[in-house]
Formats: structure tokens, C-alpha cells, sequence
């Protein structure tokens, strides 16, 4: 894995540690590899720094539960609270389907 200042410095965002979990990528790192990865997401997570994504994953799961659907990315930019970008819309749904599939 390689590591840049300015992951150091802000860690990983959330829809970054989604995407590397819900792909297989992390379990493919080495144990020094996870350690400098839990780092970065410790970073990343910290303060409000991730309450939009969650509130977006919140928001696409409380919408899949009340709809029998996931909200498209229109609906999802439209919601109150939060921004989720375009680019991260996609793993802002892997992740509530990921979550919906552990209930």
C-alpha cells in the first residue's frame, strides 16, 4: 500500500475505507500493511470528519427500508444534512447494501 503525505495528514475518507473493505483489498494487506490502514482510517474517522458519509449511508439505507429501493444519486443529492459527491454515490450504496445484507 503505498501512503502519501496528505493521507498521513487527513487519513482516509470514508467512502475510501468502504471501498477498500467491500472490494477485497484489505484483506489482502500484510499486518504491517493493516496497521498503517487502521491508522489511516483512525485519522480519517476522527471529529465530524466522516459524519457525511454516514449520514449518507444512513440516509440510502432509511430510504432502501421505507421504498423496497435504493435511492438514485439525484434523490441523494437532494436530501438534507449532508454531500455526498457523485463519484462516491455508487460506494455510499455498496455500503448500505452491505449493511442491509448483515441484518
Amino acid at each position: 500500500m503505498e501512503v502519501h503525505g496528505g493521507s498521513v495528514t487527513y487519513g482516509l475518507s470514508g467512502a475510501q475505507d468502504a471501498r477498500m473493505r467491500l472490494d477485497g483489498t484489505c484483506d489482502q494487506l500484510t499486518d504491517s500493511e493493516r496497521r498503517i490502514y487502521d491508522f489511516m482510517v483512525r485519522v480519517g474517522s476522527q471529529g465530524d470528519r466522516w459524519d457525511g458519509w454516514r449520514a449518507a449511508v444512513a440516509f440510502i439505507t432509511g430510504w432502501h427500508a421505507e421504498h423496497g429501493e435504493y435511492p438514485d444519486a439525484g434523490q441523494v443529492a437532494e436530501a438534507p444534512g449532508f454531500y455526498l459527491s457523485e463519484y462516491d454515490y455508487p460506494m455510499a450504496v455498496a455500503e448500505a447494501t452491505s449493511r442491509d445484507g448483515q441484518s
